[in-house]
């Protein structure tokens, strides 16, 4: 076993080719000034030597000087960051992101992309000095003595373009970019960080961008033709395709979106989240010849492409393969500047997406699309399209605090994104949830980041993590993962499937239960893992954690002990209930359902599906075709 160690909390010493790295230079580069003028250095290249120099100095208690390259002194050991004036080593191929760290005579050199030569600096001290980014607040080194570095000759261009994650605790910018996630939708990358891969329109430009770029409350009362034909009615959430001035008027405002951005790489020409598309005589031509409703939506998206590619040639033009324009069309194809974004939402997350048969459940119980269905969708569109982005969709979106094992399917599900020509990955994530939200985040980032890692390099990183983000208990919660993939291993179900139709129940005493010894076996295992760790911090977040289990156990099942329990026993299950209240509340855990806040609740004998809207109302804010 690994021995974990806060960052400064033992001292190391590092040599790097036979020398003490403290009796090294980092050198940055001076870009075209005098000998005796400060250096006019990139800022994402001084970030990058002064992390370099933070994490040397915290691990080895020493400070490492940083020098400009335009000083007369050339030392005779440096690590020079950056695009450093005596640096021999081409970047070319390396993109934005690409990084490379390499040993130089008696030197090193860490150099990349815009982006990777942070990127590379961060390796260097995740891969030869130990450290683990594990969350924004939580970092760790391992600790095996003194470190001795010899030859390095070590060069990565990721093969995905862009990663993002949508999980709150993905959101501080510092812990993002360790993590190489180089999405902007939910923070602000800049300058020193050498940017990032966005959509422009901020946070109106994700997705769905027909509603923001002809805006109903502006046009739909002088001009309904601009809008959807539904049902032989102009609708204001959908769009006409084919109306000449409905293109125009997209095409305007989405160049004003571009022409804001500082460097634009992604624009979203998206349909509106709900089932209206124009049933208009022109648009439901295209769609009769293209076989699909996505037809008239590939059309308008490919004119829109043509439009902005000679002022924007950079920019990439992405739609939804989501709802009604799943179904590739039969004839067209899309531009070589269009992605085509693929949704998950259809398919099961709890099977190989390549063996699984059945459909899962959606609200109320009804039987999706499933897997086969997305399946038929990816292989279609990466026939006729090489940059394929997946929109992933990675937790109960219902109730974000259950117990949710998918872990031992993200390396698969992965390595078939990027054999249908996946080329960029968003996670849709929520908020602070009771379940393993930092884990989630920290295991994703590190297959966007590298999706051919092996298995045993996957496994590796998650029991690094567990190690070091919940101390000498993490053997019970990798037991816990385990059991729980074990117990609900002939389960299907998706983002949107309800408690209730993920987990299998039998009618005991006239009441439905659902696996209760099953949840009395991962209590056991939490309380074994807050027992056996030791330091305060730790045990903070096994009982964050510890949440999934109960409120799963007792959403499903509090009615059920209620009924067969004695007037003593019924105080006990109000007391837990309320102890689920209490932990959601002490670790700001603050929302039931995706799109609900945690109210207040003071009465402990209402179980917690009960707490803010019953299950059907519940049910009833995602029942809208556009899920489907």
């Amino acid at each position: 076993m690994k021995q974990f160690c806060e960052l400064g909390e033992k001292k190391i010493k590092v040599s790097l080719l036979s020398v003490d790295i403290n009796d090294y230079k980092i050198v940055i580069g001076g870009r075209d000034v005098d000998n005796f003028a400060p250096g006019k250095t990139p800022k994402n290249e001084i970030k990058a030597a002064k992390e370099l120099q933070k994490y040397i100095e915290l691990l080895t208690g020493s400070n490492i000087y940083i020098v400009y390259d335009n000083y007369l002194t050339v030392y005779d050991r440096e690590i020079r960051v950056g695009k450093v004036k005596r640096s021999v080593i081409p970047t070319d191929d390396l993109g934005d992101d690409g990084y490379i760290i390499k040993t130089v005579g008696n030197s090193l050199e860490i150099n990349g992309g815009i982006r990777g030569v942070l990127y590379g600096v961060y390796s260097f001290i995740e891969k030869y000095l130990g450290v683990r980014y594990l969350s924004a607040t939580v970092e760790r080194f391992i600790y095996n003595g003194d470190i001795t570095l010899n030859d390095i000759d070590d060069k990565f261009v990721p093969l995905l373009e862009y990663r993002d994650i949508m999980f709150w605790n993905a959101w501080d910018t510092n812990f993002s970019v360790k993590q190489k996630i180089n999405g902007t939708f939910c923070r602000d990358l800049g300058e020193e960080n050498g940017y990032g891969v966005g959509y422009a329109g901020g946070f109106e430009g994700i997705c769905h961008t027909f509603w923001p770029l002809v805006p109903k409350d502006i046009y739909f009362d002088e001009h309904p033709e601009y809008f959807a034909l539904v049902n032989g009615k102009r609708n204001p959430d959908g769009l006409c395709m084919s109306n000449p001035d409905t293109f125009k008027i997209f095409v305007e405002n989405l160049k004003k979106w571009l022409r804001a951005e500082k460097e634009p790489r992604l624009v979203s020409v998206s349909a509106n989240d709900n089932g209206f598309y124009c049933q208009c005589p022109e648009c439901s031509a295209i769609d009769e010849r293209e076989e699909s409703h996505a037809g008239q939506v590939l059309d308008f998206v490919n004119r829109v492409a043509d439009a902005i590619k000679d002022e924007f040639p950079l920019v990439r033009v992405d739609t939804l393969a989501y709802s009604f324009t799943r179904k590739a069309p039969k004839y067209l194809k899309p531009r070589d500047n269009v992605a085509i974004r693929v949704c998950t939402n259809i398919a099961c997350h709890n099977h190989d997406l390549e063996e699984c048969k059945e459909p899962v459940a959606v609200w109320n119980g009804n039987k999706g699309f499933g897997t086969e269905k997305f399946l038929s969708d990816i292989k279609a569109w990466s026939a006729v399209c090489d940059k394929i982005y997946i929109w992933d969709y990675i937790v109960n979106y219902y109730k974000p605090n259950a117990i949710y094992p998918t872990f031992h399917n993200l390396l698969r599900n992965m390595r078939f994104f990027v054999e249908n020509n996946a080329k960029g990955i968003y996670y849709e994530g929520v908020s602070e949830t009771g379940e393993f939200s930092d884990l989630r985040v920290y295991i994703l980032s590190k297959l966007a980041w590298n999706p051919n890692m092996t298995e045993q390099e996957y496994y590796n990183h998650i029991d690094e993590f567990l190690q070091g983000f919940y101390g000498e208990g993490w053997v019970y919660i990798k037991q816990f993962i385990e059991y729980s993939k074990e117990g609900m291993k002939d389960c299907h179900f998706g983002g949107f499937t309800p408690l209730q139709y993920i987990f299998p129940c039998e009618n005991r005493n006239g009441k439905l239960a659902y696996m209760p010894e099953f949840f009395a076996e991962c209590r056991r295992l939490f309380d074994l893992a807050y027992k056996t760790s030791t330091k305060r911090g730790d045990k903070e977040r096994i009982e964050k954690s510890s949440i999934q289990v109960d409120f799963t156990d007792y959403f499903l099942n509090m009615e059920y002990y209620l009924s067969i329990a004695s007037e003593q026993e019924k105080q006990e299950i109000y007391d837990r209930n309320k102890s689920i209240y209490d932990r959601m509340r002490k670790h700001a855990v603050m929302r039931i359902i995706d799109n609900c806040e945690l109210p207040e609740v003071t009465d402990f004998t209402i179980p917690p599906k009960r707490w803010s809207i019953d299950d059907v109302e519940a049910e009833g804010m995602y029942t809208g075709v556009g899920i489907l």
